[in-house]
């Protein structure tokens, strides 16, 4: 399963939006299935501490100071893959308590990759820590996806 989009909402469901690949084609497009899941059901306690990893990279890439690390909370990331170059890149979502009231400031990443797209591109890059962050949080989702959570932990009586 490619994974493209993985998000919590307010109400606390959770968004999966992916596609699997029927039949990879050389000359033309694949052929894949997309998806979306929209579950309400809570995920493994790893699936929300892979969102509170990206916490500092939402900081860096928009260039916040470090000390608003507690008022940020990552809310999802979307993924994109070139494919040709085969080249990750990512938007990382998340939000930002305001000081002076209760309300929360929307916060996107700009677009990053892990390599340029071309020779010469100077735009900066996905450091290797928030790939590396980013890839937890896509085995995360595909992990429940395949209905792994604490729910079924428990019925299973084993630990998470």
């Amino acid at each position: 399963m490619l994974i493209e989009l993985v998000k919590v909402n307010n109400d606390k469901s959770i968004v999966v939006e992916g596609k699997f690949i029927l039949e990879q084609r050389e000359e033309s497009e694949d052929q894949y299935l997309s998806i979306k899941i929209k579950s309400n059901r809570p995920a493994h306690s790893a699936f929300y501490e892979s969102l509170a990893k990206l916490k500092p990279h939402i900081l860096q890439m928009c260039e916040m100071p470090k000390d608003e690390l507690n008022r940020i909370t990552c809310t999802g990331a979307s993924f994109t893959r070139t494919k040709k170059e085969d080249i990750f890149g990512a938007i990382i979502t998340g939000k930002r308590r305001l000081q002076a009231s209760e309300d929360q400031l929307a916060v996107n990443t700009p677009h990053r990759t892990e390599t340029p797209y071309q020779d010469g591109d100077k735009s900066p890059l996905l450091t290797q820590d928030c790939i590396e962050a980013l890839q937890d949080l896509i085995v995360q989702a595909e992990m429940y996806v395949s209905g792994y959570n604490e729910q079924l932990n428990m019925l299973n009586g084993t630990n998470g």
